[in-house]
């Protein structure tokens, strides 16, 4: 009698415990994951390429059900192609619930993130340093004012427009320039 009330409050599928840099996001992504793809990803700390290309093609492939084509990058960033028929809302609609159920919602963002930035480190000041390295800003220009700059999207370049955006999308898309060519 002892024995059978032991088993039944024990947990048969524990939730796993996440170590290293990324351990908080891999353990919210793997509690917000909807499908066992996903949990299965995730549940060992690591986005393997494998991992990775598996959740792509899941994703082109319900979105290519619905005439959707796309690009993905290695950044996590993806381009489209709409057939005129689908519309906007339409769009948005099956990208994001193709998203949703290929894991790219969770596994593809956090690949890209550890990619980019492998020890988690603030990403804000990152790419602020990766700003001031390239001359796009003044020395000393910090994480704080390139979130506060952003909410009017005025950044006090000192090289010019053009250029200071074109560095700024560089260093947001890739502040430690970790990202193969």
């Amino acid at each position: 009698m002892i024995l059978l009330a032991l088993t039944a409050c024990t947990n048969p599928d524990p939730k796993p415990v996440f170590e290293g840099a990324w351990a908080q996001e891999f353990a919210d992504h793997y509690a917000d994951a909807q499908d066992d793809f996903a949990r299965e990803v995730l549940e060992d700390g690591v986005v393997s390429d494998q991992e990775r290309s598996e959740m792509i093609s899941r994703f082109k492939e319900c979105a290519g059900a619905r005439g959707i084509t796309i690009d993905y990058h290695l950044d996590g960033t993806f381009e489209t192609n709409i057939p005129a028929g689908l519309g906007p809302d339409g769009a948005h609609e099956t990208i994001s619930s193709c998203s949703e159920s290929s894991g790219e919602d969770l596994i593809g963002s956090l690949y890209s993130q550890i990619l980019t930035n492998p020890d988690n480190l603030d990403e804000n000041q990152l790419i602020a340093d990766c700003m001031v390295e390239r001359g796009a800003v003044p020395a000393g220009y910090r994480g704080e004012e390139y979130v506060e700059d952003g909410f009017d999207g005025e950044y006090p370049y000192s090289i010019g427009e053009a250029k200071g955006e074109e560095i700024r999308h560089e260093c947001d898309r890739d502040p430690l320039g970790l990202i193969p060519e």
